[in-house]
């Protein structure tokens, strides 16, 4: 058995830019959200307006300097200036980034559209809805106009190089095709392997999932299908649009959730998510329908630590002979008791009232976002007789659950945006360094340990007095340690020293005040590979210690 290296677990093939890629959240009407180390604020100075249904994708370099942002039509460098070829792509329903393996800028920009380029709004230009004559009606009824159906949505990608135009960025591939008839809607998931990802999304018409694999040779061209899950009614109009559907992931990538929406009635799915081999299993339905639990259900997220999972909806009911109350709160769901009432408990995140004779959707709460603080933010907004406002809250302390307090007016936005959604790509992607400790992420130290040997040597003790502090500053907190080695040998002896020495790094530990009991040492040989055991490089990868913090 050779040296077990405890080496660093991020994102190698991106290494450069993975460390800050969600330092700034680009969105709305030229807002700016820039996450710090030490504090969260909100400024403004983007160019892009993403109006109430476009998804934006902000990208930063290495210093958190912002790298590019797009709203899946355009595509602007962090000078805040079209990039190259950056116009005209094929977005409109959902977008996201991921940076290809091993091919340092490069990135692939992922769209789902209608396979037509639409302009980007200015900002402060508002969204005029089209008003549909009852000229216009007639001809779509007499089938003399089509308009655009869930058919023709496309799943397409473009590659961003921002090596070119002396590092300003240009698309050197655009429009490319993956496939066609899909949901609206798509998830990005981080392979085992820590170095390539997942592209998972669903055709409207069947329960067939659609897998890509994306590596440093590019996307696959032929995907991992399945059929899995609960079918969906659909009845597309084109006065009341397509069902919503909202694709979600935990940091863990081992579960996604599906959230379908048509006017009233809500479901979601939970899948258990293979992401070594890319496959779903395990289909499972937390809510049915027209309910008071999931009635009107706009937006989903997993808790960084992956054990809960919230949801805003919206409960409508009469309090007079005149007066009709619209309530959007957040929902939160125990994921460890999903064959039960889903629900254990429910905040009030916005109540208004109208004339019962008047619709009731004046009123809209958008999509949640796990951010790189930790933090579940939530949009929402309002009207008055004042006028419109705009306000963002958040979820402080999203593995307590909501008694860890839901901020409903973190930030309030003074412009006339109906509704905005957050870039939703970013966290997903990032890694914890080598010395970052954070609850529900994997990290590990760079410690040698000898030849078939078990034996914690002194001179990397210092190494850990890190995780020595956070376990004793937090002392509600779990640790796991595992051992993983690479497969040469016999598995059964790769298994029982892998194991041995977490167990040394766990006897350190409880020499430092840390109880027995927040421990666990596991050793799993060589049976979680990270990466290829067939060259020397990649064996090495796969001789490490990870430590996970709950």
């Amino acid at each position: 058995m050779k040296t077990l290296i405890i080496f660093l677990a991020c994102l190698l093939a991106v290494g450069k830019v993975q460390g800050q890629i969600s330092a700034n959240w680009y969105f709305g009407n030229g807002n700016i959200f820039q996450f710090g180390k030490d504090s969260t604020y909100l400024s403004t100075g983007g160019v892009m307006n993403t109006r109430h249904d476009l998804m934006p994708i902000s990208i930063s370099d290495q210093k958190g300097k912002i790298l590019f942002y797009s709203d899946g039509c355009t595509v602007w460098n962090g000078k805040d200036k079209v990039i190259n070829n950056g116009t005209e792509l094929f977005g409109g329903t959902s977008l996201n980034v991921v940076p290809i393996p091993n091919q340092f800028n490069k990135f692939l920009i992922l769209t789902l559209g209608y396979g037509i380029s639409q302009r980007s709004f200015k900002i402060n230009e508002k969204f005029k809805p089209f008003n549909l004559t009852n000229q216009r009606l007639d001809s779509f009824q007499r089938g003399l106009l089509r308009h655009p159906t869930l058919d023709d949505i496309q799943l397409c990608y473009s590659i961003l190089d921002m090596n070119m135009n002396n590092g300003k960025g240009e698309i050197i591939e655009k429009n490319k095709l993956l496939k066609r008839g899909m949901l609206a809607d798509f998830v990005v998931v981080n392979h085992q392997n820590r170095k390539d990802f997942w592209v998972v999304t669903r055709a409207h018409k069947s329960e067939e999932f659609a897998t890509y694999l994306i590596s440093e040779k590019g996307v696959s061209e032929k995907p991992i299908l399945q059929k899995i899950g609960k079918s969906f009614e659909f009845v597309y109009s084109y006065i009341s649009g397509a069902p919503i559907f909202t694709f979600k992931t935990n940091i863990q990538g081992n579960k996604i959730a599906l959230l379908w929406h048509k006017k009233s009635t809500s479901n979601i799915q939970i899948f258990d998510f293979d992401n070594q081999t890319g496959k779903l299993n395990n289909a499972k339905l937390i809510d049915k329908g027209d309910n008071l639990y999931g009635m009107n259900c706009r937006g989903v997220e997993f808790s960084p630590d992956g054990k809960k999972l919230y949801t805003t909806q919206a409960t409508s009911y009469t309090t007079g002979k005149d007066m009709t109350s619209l309530v959007w709160e957040i929902a939160e769901y125990d994921m460890a008791k999903l064959h039960h009432l889903p629900i254990i408990s429910k905040i009030p995140i916005l109540i208004k009232e109208k004339q019962k004779d008047m619709q009731a959707e004046y009123m809209w709460a958008a999509k949640l976002q796990l951010a790189p603080d930790m933090r579940i933010y939530f949009s929402t907004n309002s009207s008055s007789m004042k006028g419109k406002y705009n306000f963002v809250g958040c979820i402080e302390k999203p593995n307590e659950g909501i008694k860890g307090k839901v901020d409903k007016t973190k930030y309030t936005l003074n412009n006339d945006v109906d509704l905005f959604y957050f870039p939703r790509c970013t966290h997903l992607l990032d890694l914890p360094t080598s010395t970052q400790i954070e609850t529900g992420k994997p990290f590990t130290r760079e410690i040698l340990f000898e030849t078939n040997q078990v034996i914690l040597k002194p001179e990397y003790e210092k190494d850990l007095q890190d995780i020595v502090d956070f376990l004793l500053k937090n002392p509600k907190t779990t640790i796991e340690i595992s051992g993983h080695t690479d497969n040469e040998g016999e598995e059964s002896k790769n298994k029982n020293l892998s194991e041995s020495r977490a167990k040394s790094l766990a006897n350190f530990l409880i020499t430092k005040q840390v109880g027995k009991e927040r421990i666990k040492a596991v050793g799993y040989g060589s049976s979680k590979p990270i990466a290829e055991n067939t060259t020397p490089e990649g064996k090495a990868k796969n001789r490490r210690i990870e430590f996970l913090v709950r």
